[in-house]
C-alpha cells in the first residue's frame, strides 16, 4: 500500500513541476515577445497574470516545505519511534 502512495506522490509532484515549468516558460516567452515587439515599457502588463501565478506557486511550495519540516521536527521530538 505504501508503494501506491509513493507512486501517487511522485506523479503529483511531476505534474506540479511540469505545470510550473510551463508557467515560467510562458513568462519567458511573453517577456521576449513583448520586448521584441513593444519595448521594455510594456513587459509587466504582458506577463502580469502568468508571473503572479508562477510566483504564487513558488511561495506555496516554500510554505509547504516549511510545514513539512515543522511536522517532521514535531514527530522526531515527540514520536521518534514512528519514524524508524
Amino acid at each position: 500500500m505504501a508503494s501506491i502512495f509513493t507512486v501517487l506522490r511522485r506523479l503529483c509532484l511531476s505534474i506540479y513541476n511540469w505545470i510550473l515549468f510551463i508557467g515560467w516558460f510562458q513568462v519567458l516567452f511573453l517577456t521576449l515577445k513583448t520586448l521584441k515587439e513593444s519595448g521594455h515599457e510594456h513587459i509587466y502588463s504582458a506577463v502580469e497574470i502568468p508571473l503572479l501565478l508562477a510566483q504564487s506557486a513558488a511561495v506555496l511550495e516554500v510554505f509547504l516545505l516549511l510545514c513539512s519540516l515543522r511536522s517532521l521536527c514535531f514527530h522526531l521530538i515527540f514520536f521518534p519511534s514512528v519514524l524508524t
